[in-house]
């Protein structure tokens, strides 16, 4: 059996199929790293996307108008620093506002960052909370000294060494 060999065919086939690719390609594409985006422009479209409860619409909003905007709206969306986010953050400490409100406020900037990182805007969530390095948040020296052992081990250990107490008897708790 012969085929008949039509080159236009061929060729047309195959253009058709790269601009089909070329169209789902930029379908799946991300946008790119605009350098101009502010966080203002950013914020007010991403608030427009948002579908959720009214009473979480209105908090957003209070949070961003009065709190977000006010700190960041001309601050390009890849200008924008942990180390601004953490100035930021203190002016709000020193203005006098709760903990727990500067906490939720940051919460919500971190919300829209983390959805400007995952379209692609900004390579990383310069609100996202550093921690602390292990035995700091507790306190080095209150660790140190506490020593672990049962109370029966101290009582073995005192009775061995001629000692009435032995230090890790008088913690108030047992730590297992």
């Amino acid at each position: 059996m012969v085929r008949d060999f039509n080159p236009a065919a061929k060729r047309e086939a195959k253009r058709a199929a790269d601009l089909e690719e070329a169209k789902a390609a930029q379908r799946c594409a991300r946008p790119s790293l605009d350098r101009r985006t502010t966080f203002g422009e950013y914020v007010r479209s991403w608030y427009a996307r948002q579908d959720l409860a009214a009473s979480t619409m209105q908090n957003y909003k209070r949070h961003i108008e009065n709190h977000l905007l006010p700190a960041f709206e001309d601050v390009a969306l890849l200008a924008l620093s942990a180390e601004e986010v953490d100035l930021w953050e203190k002016k709000e400490r020193a203005a006098g506002y709760a903990a727990s409100s500067i906490k939720t406020w940051r919460s919500t900037l971190h919300l829209i960052l983390s959805d400007a990182q995952t379209e692609g805007r900004m390579p990383s969530n310069p609100a996202t909370k550093r921690r602390a390095a292990v035995g700091a948040a507790r306190g080095r020296a209150a660790t140190a000294d506490r020593r672990r052992c049962s109370p029966t081990h101290s009582a073995f250990c005192s009775s061995r060494s001629g000692l009435r107490c032995c230090p890790a008897a008088m913690t108030s708790s047992w730590p297992w």
